[in-house]
């Protein structure tokens, strides 16, 4: 699609270019018929005056185009930086998701291992409190 873009704006700057350099060799033979003419000083104003908004004409295009051109290139850019940095925090957001499942599951299994240490020292606690009595009914 950009390579077809370009094609069709090179092939519109060509034909503008044709139509300045005909422009220009019509108004050169123009000029020369009117040196060889020596009355209508008014036609020839109203003819160059024609020529001059044509040219106008044209170079506004012109300007419009590249206006537009250097427009669609800046949208590129932009819409490229934007997808970087869009790609960026898509990975970025998964890392943290990933990071935090993995710190969560390291926590799950601290916590059941302190449980079942505090349920060992529990037992163990109690066990011995009944070791206590027991000797204390021998003695």
């Amino acid at each position: 699609m950009e390579k077809e873009e370009w094609q069709k704006t090179e092939s519109y700057l060509k034909s503008q270019i044709e139509c300045q350099t005909l422009q220009k060799k019509e108004k050169k033979k123009w000029f020369k018929w009117q040196g060889n003419r020596p009355t209508l000083p008014q036609d020839s104003t109203n003819l160059s005056h024609n020529l001059q908004k044509k040219e106008q004409k044209w170079k506004s295009k012109s300007t419009l185009l590249q206006a537009s051109l250097r427009l669609e290139r800046n949208l590129q850019e932009r819409e490229q930086v934007w997808q970087e940095e869009r790609s960026t925090l898509l990975q970025t957001t998964d890392w943290l998701k990933n990071h935090q499942q993995a710190k969560e599951q390291e926590w799950q299994k601290a916590e059941s291992s302190l449980k079942s240490q505090l349920t060992d020292l529990q037992s163990l606690n109690s066990k011995k409190k009944k070791e206590k009595t027991w000797f204390k009914g021998f003695f």
